[in-house]
């Protein structure tokens, strides 16, 4: 019997060193791959059929997981078994970087949209109303 693998969650996009919590700059992420092509290469490796890739997002600069949005979109109409989710972020002050994430939400291969409050902002901070709203009704 052969298993299926199928991946719900799946980052793409190197991150940059952060020095987090005021300590040295780390590399937080050393998995996720930098390029659609090795992305694809671990993929095929390890015999995933299905993956949702998401734009890696893990350091407070906001403007590295939008620019991993187009890798993110890249991977998921190069071959149907990718589809992808885009980075929005619930912070006024991300406004115009999710009006353009949340133009491309119906490109061919997206399938959701991600955000966090890990970058900044909370659910019931009045900052972050106006975007959640833009979010969750796109």
């Amino acid at each position: 019997m052969t298993s299926t693998t199928w991946d719900a969650h799946r980052h793409i996009g190197r991150l940059p060193e952060f020095p987090f919590y005021g300590g040295p700059a780390i590399q937080a992420d050393v998995t996720a791959k930098e390029t659609v092509e090795d992305f694809f290469a671990t993929l095929d490796e390890e015999g995933t059929e299905r993956a949702l890739v998401l734009p890696n997002y893990g350091v407070p600069i906001p403007e590295v997981a939008f620019d991993l949005n187009a890798l993110a979109l890249e991977a998921a109409q190069k071959d149907d078994r990718v589809s992808c989710g885009l980075w929005v972020s619930p912070k006024a002050s991300d406004a115009a970087r999710n009006t353009e994430s949340l133009a491309l939400a119906e490109e061919q291969g997206v399938k959701a949209l991600k955000t966090s409050f890990l970058l900044g902002g909370h659910p019931t901070d009045p900052d972050c109303a106006e975007e959640l709203d833009r979010i969750f009704t796109t």
